[in-house]
C-alpha cells in the first residue's frame, strides 16, 4: 500500500503511521511516513505555508491546497480549519495559475464540510499547470447566490516540481 500526499499548509495525522523522514525543499517540507507494522512507505507529503498576503513569507491562515496520491488514485482538494456550510454538496470555484486562463468549476463537498474536491477530469490539467507555475489563485464562493461570499486565496508553487517527485499517480 502506497499513499502520497502533496500538501500546501497541512498534514493529517494517521494513527497507524509513524514519521520516518523529513526534509526541506524550497518552501516545501517533505515528510515520508511508514506503516508502523510493515515498515512500508505509505505516505509522502509536502507542506508549504499558505496565506492571503503575499510578501517575503506567507502568513498561515488555516487554508491548504492538498494534492494526494494513494491506493485509490489522485485527488486535489482545498481544506480549511473551520467548516463550509452543510447546505451545499458542492461549491463554485475559480482557479488560475499565473497568466493561464481561469478555470470555473464546481468542487464537491467533503463529508466533514472542511474540504472541497476538484473534479477528477481537471486533475491532470491542474497538475501540469502547477508544475510550471509560480502562483495559484483560488476563489471559492462559500455561499452561492449571496453577494460578497467569494473568498480569494493565493498559494506559492515555488519548489513544487522537486517536491512532486513523490507523486507517482500523476506520472
Amino acid at each position: 500500500m502506497r499513499k502520497v500526499i502533496l500538501v500546501i499548509g497541512f498534514i493529517a495525522g494517521i494513527s497507524s503511521i509513524i514519521l520516518a523522514n523529513a526534509l526541506k525543499i524550497g518552501i516545501w517540507t517533505v515528510e515520508i511516513e511508514n506503516d508502523s507494522i510493515s515498515g512500508q512507505t505509505v505516505t509522502a507529503s509536502t507542506t508549504a505555508t499558505s496565506g492571503n498576503n503575499l510578501g517575503q513569507t506567507l502568513s498561515s491562515d488555516g487554508k491548504e491546497l492538498i494534492i494526494r496520491c494513494d491506493i485509490d488514485g489522485a485527488a486535489i482538494y482545498y481544506h480549511i480549519d473551520t467548516f463550509f456550510s452543510s447546505s451545499y454538496s458542492e461549491l463554485p470555484v475559480i482557479w488560475k495559475i499565473d497568466s493561464n486562463k481561469p478555470v470555473k468549476e464546481n468542487w464537491g463537498m467533503a463529508s466533514s464540510y472542511r474540504a472541497i474536491f476538484m473534479p477528477d477530469e481537471s486533475l491532470k490539467s491542474f497538475y501540469k499547470q502547477a508544475l510550471k507555475g509560480k502562483l495559484l489563485k483560488i476563489r471559492v464562493n462559500v455561499a452561492p447566490g449571496i453577494p460578497g461570499s467569494d473568498n480569494d486565496y493565493t498559494f506559492k508553487l515555488t519548489g513544487l516540481t522537486k517536491a512532486a517527485k513523490y507523486l507517482k499517480c500523476f506520472k
